[in-house]
């Protein structure tokens, strides 16, 4: 948290006491973890559209109209599946 982050109208104990926490040596080392992981999650998905759109330019020109159509959908398929199935119940399944 950054002290634009602290609600402002919070008693000044407590305020010090959350400003005194954000600079502690574990929570700057949580901040650079959350921001390499961040960055790399980043660079993760842009290769991956990278690859996609070579994979789709192979297909069809990247002129054509629907060219980023495709990859956009082709894209979102790929999140789609990556999703974890929803729990259902053993009821739901029909085994009673």
């Amino acid at each position: 948290m950054s002290n634009s982050e602290f609600n402002t109208d919070l008693d000044p104990d407590v305020l010090a006491v959350l400003q005194a926490m954000d600079k502690t040596p574990e929570r700057r080392r949580q901040q650079l973890v959350r921001a390499k992981h961040e960055r790399q999650s980043h660079d993760r998905l842009e290769t991956q559209l990278e690859l996609l759109i070579d994979e789709v330019s192979r297909a069809m020109p990247r002129t054509h109209p629907d060219f980023m159509m495709v990859v956009i959908t082709a894209m979102l398929r790929k999140f789609e599946k990556q999703q974890e199935p929803e729990y259902k119940c053993a009821l739901e399944e029909g085994f009673f």
